[in-house]
């Protein structure tokens, strides 16, 4: 034995420890367990720091599985390591805590011990565990009377939106309801609301859930409880997950951020910094979009939570993407799919397959492998349209245009049915790209009409981005081009190039100059086009795709560069088709674009000067301008020159 500078006793060695306790009868162990629980309760008081020590010697000294003095001391010890962010020692007392309450405990202290693990277990990132415990903790509430505790078993698992939780968590919710009465129970009649109207917006029920939501903000009005307030913006803010409502969600997120120094969810930080980074992109602010994920960076170091890092790591490879940084996204995104299948949650796990997809749109391509696990990953995923939608689109990159289509043609009308709400953006976004892929021209100007008046934005709506593909005005001119309207679609393409390149959108750039071309190359070619707006066109078509081309080449997207290619090859083709000039026409057009006059030409070329003003007549009537000031100058001379 040694003495410590604390004045208490140890052994000096493990090993020493362990054989003298092996060597101890049954009886005498516990009766040293209970002597030290006594003791150290005497000494350190009943706030004592080292509740931890108290239960486990309280647990080891019951030969009988009730204990009142461990379930005392097995509650205060997880409440300290809650209060620690230690969720998994929080997790280990609040089960000894159940097994010492045994059977003499009542239903409603079980139901209360269970929704305090449920807590743990949900902050620790265990969601399919604290869901269970919760509809245990809820059984229990309800025969014993209390629908307070059935409405706080139903509102312990948040912010998670599979069906199948969402489904669990309103019959909870439900039952409690139609008990509680509201003038003991605002608090909880707000919060159920809040869940309801999580529910509707989940659904793709967007006026529903609004009218949730507010009716939720009204019942929390006069409530004094932060975690209210935080449960009624989270609806709120779901509820108002489309473009209109982006100055409100700012203001929700501020909120949000604000309240939850006070309140005791633990992620309630990590959604009012992850709404902002949202609001971030659908602003186009990248500096306030990574101040954004700063704050959920020290989140997550200072809380421990798997969830917030599942963000940190989801936002990364988001904003990888937006600027470039192709194999950085890949790696974060697989980081955030390692932590998914960990945590158990189904739902975050699958958005994995979903990033991968939406990246295969941006890349222009699919692998095999790819596209079979999307398939199989679809077997579990919500029949919800935007999921529904990643079939035909992972199909129509992987070239099974039928297959394609025959899966896109339910789905084609969503444009003019789905209600705005969250995910309204994204499925409109993965329609129009199936349109374009499919060269569907229907079903593209259904899109481009209902994206009229949000080309100021960028792509994002309110429910976190999984993928931000930069402009919308650039989203919507891919569909004004595949449905027809190519003058629109230049217009939109130049706002989009310009947005673009303001934030640095490098993949987003390169895409809008390719879009950009294809429009120049169809406007050249359309029937009864004037032989000088075809070949304005078309050299406008040259130089978007030899700048997109650069880009491509610069980022690896190399089949995004061989289309671009191919587009090149077309341009020259239509180039040499369109071309109304002789051979010995052109050659005189090409020195005229180089500064030379007449007399020069006719030098150059060994003809008379009134054989060279015959071409220029002649140039001037088939290109339709008035005068030889209006062919292009060059900077530099012809190739001709000697």
């Amino acid at each position: 034995m040694r003495r410590f500078a604390d004045d208490t006793s140890g052994f000096t060695h493990a090993l020493i420890r362990d054989a003298v306790y092996a060597d101890l009868t049954p009886s005498r162990r516990t009766a040293l367990h209970r002597a030290a629980a006594t003791a150290l309760t005497e000494r350190r008081g009943p706030d004592s720091a080292v509740a931890g020590v108290i239960a486990t010697h309280w647990r080891r000294a019951s030969a009988r599985a009730e204990s009142p003095p461990c379930l005392d001391w097995s509650r205060r010890a997880a409440r300290s390591a809650r209060e620690a962010a230690a969720y998994a020692e929080a997790i280990r007392f609040g089960q000894w805590a159940i097994d010492a309450a045994g059977s003499t405990a009542t239903e409603a202290e079980r139901a209360e011990l269970l929704i305090d693990l449920a807590r743990d277990e949900f902050a620790a990132g265990r969601i399919t565990d604290s869901l269970e415990r919760c509809v245990r903790a809820g059984a229990l509430a309800e025969s014993a009377g209390r629908p307070d505790l059935l409405a706080e078993a139903g509102l312990v698992v948040h912010g998670v939106t599979a069906p199948t939780v969402m489904t669990q968590l309103d019959q909870l919710c439900g039952r409690a309801l139609h008990q509680l009465d509201p003038a003991e129970h605002a608090d909880l009649i707000a919060r159920i609301l809040a869940q309801y109207a999580l529910s509707a917006a989940d659904r793709g029920a967007g006026a529903q859930a609004r009218e949730l939501s507010e009716r939720a903000m009204r019942a929390a009005a006069r409530s004094t409880d932060p975690d209210v307030a935080l449960d009624v913006i989270h609806a709120r803010h779901l509820a108002s997950s489309s473009l209109e409502f982006l100055d409100e969600r700012i203001e929700l997120a501020a909120r949000a951020v604000e309240i939850a120094a006070d309140a005791e969810q633990p992620l309630a930080q990590l959604w009012g910094y992850a709404w902002t980074a949202d609001a971030a992109l659908q602003r186009g602010d990248l500096t306030a979009f990574d101040a954004a994920l700063d704050h959920i960076e020290l989140l997550t170091d200072r809380r421990r939570l798997p969830i917030a890092r599942w963000h940190l790591l989801r936002l990364r490879a988001t904003r990888s993407v937006l600027v470039g940084e192709l194999a950085a996204s890949l790696e974060y995104d697989s980081a955030a799919h390692e932590l998914a299948v960990g945590i158990g949650d189904l739902s975050l796990a699958g958005l994995h397959h979903a990033f991968r997809g939406m990246y295969a749109a941006i890349v222009g391509h699919v692998e095999r492998a790819e596209l079979d696990a999307a398939v199989t990953a679809l077997a579990v995923a919500p029949k919800i349209p935007i999921a529904q939608l990643f079939a035909p689109m992972m199909h129509a990159l992987a070239g099974d245009l039928d297959e394609a289509r025959a899966l896109f043609e339910p789905l084609r009308t969503l444009p003019d049915t789905l209600e705005v709400g969250p995910r309204w953006a994204g499925t409109m976004h993965s329609v129009g790209i199936v349109a374009g892929l499919l060269d569907d021209t229907v079903t593209a100007d259904r899109v481009y009409r209902v994206y009229r008046g949000v080309e100021q934005h960028y792509s994002a709506d309110g429910t976190g981005a999984l993928i931000c593909v930069g402009s919308l005005a650039r989203v919507r001119a891919d569909n004004a081009r595949v449905a027809g309207h190519l003058d629109e679609a230049v217009a939109l393409y130049h706002r989009g190039l310009a947005m673009d390149a303001a934030i640095g959108a490098k993949p987003f750039v390169a895409l809008g100059h390719l879009g950009l071309a294809r429009t120049h190359l169809a406007r050249a070619i359309q029937p009864g086009a004037h032989a000088r707006e075809v070949c304005a066109d078309l050299r406008a078509a040259r130089t978007a795709a030899e700048q997109a081309a650069a880009v491509f080449r610069r980022l690896g997207m190399s089949y995004r560069l061989l289309e671009t290619d191919a587009l090149l090859t077309e341009v020259t083709t239509a180039t040499r088709a369109a071309d109304p000039l002789t051979a010995r026409e052109r050659e005189v057009h090409d020195l005229v674009a180089c500064g030379l006059s007449n007399r020069e030409i006719a030098t150059r070329l060994v003809l008379s000067e009134r054989t060279v003003e015959s071409h220029v007549r002649n140039i001037l009537a088939k290109l339709g301008i008035a005068a030889r000031t209006e062919i292009p100058r060059r900077p530099a001379e012809s190739p001709h020159s000697g």
